[in-house]
């Protein structure tokens, strides 16, 4: 999608203990979304909302534990009168098999629903889109769903995935 916007948002965020954190603040977005010069003009206020849990044993290379989060964020449109809500809950688990870090099995889900809009009333950028490394690998980024007319990914206002990954360390650095 093509965009012209200004967004504007405040975000607090609040360590409640090691391994979880709260974050929230209101949004404020407006400018044009489209395709091929076909732009629509919009206007959202929000509110998001995010709870982070994190036990993992290395944030960058994580071998055991569990991560967490959700977030939800009600859209008001000022230009349609139309509100939404966009959730989205993403987990992943990490299971050190043979207990030296050697071979790890990663497990991970991601649930997202827009209740209170159909797909065409919410704008390109809040659907949900899946595909890509860190969504579903061995896809194009953002490429799989329902399609326009041209072929081009049009977005959902659902998502579901689930992956199952090896990860297998063969030397120090490999």
């Amino acid at each position: 999608p093509v965009w012209d916007a200004a967004l504007a948002s405040f975000t607090l965020e609040r360590r409640l203990s090691d391994t979880m954190a709260i974050a929230g603040g209101p949004n404020y977005e407006e400018g044009q979304i489209g395709r091929d010069g076909d732009m629509n003009a919009f206007r959202l206020f929000g509110l998001m909302g995010i709870f982070r849990y994190d036990n993992t044993t290395n944030p960058l290379d994580p071998r055991q534990g569990q991560r967490f989060s959700i977030s939800a964020t009600p859209y008001y449109s000022a230009l349609d009168s139309n509100s939404f809500t966009r959730i989205l809950a993403i987990g992943t688990s990490y299971f050190d098999i043979i207990g030296n870090g050697d071979s790890v099995l990663a497990l991970r889900t991601a649930l997202g629903s827009s209740p209170g809009a159909d797909r065409d009333k919410i704008t390109l950028d809040k659907r949900f889109y899946a595909g890509g490394g860190g969504s579903v690998r061995g896809y194009t980024y953002q490429s799989i769903g329902p399609r326009d007319a041209a072929n081009r990914p049009l977005g959902g206002a659902s998502l579901v995935e689930a992956s199952v990954e090896w990860r297998q360390r063969l030397t120090r650095s490999w």
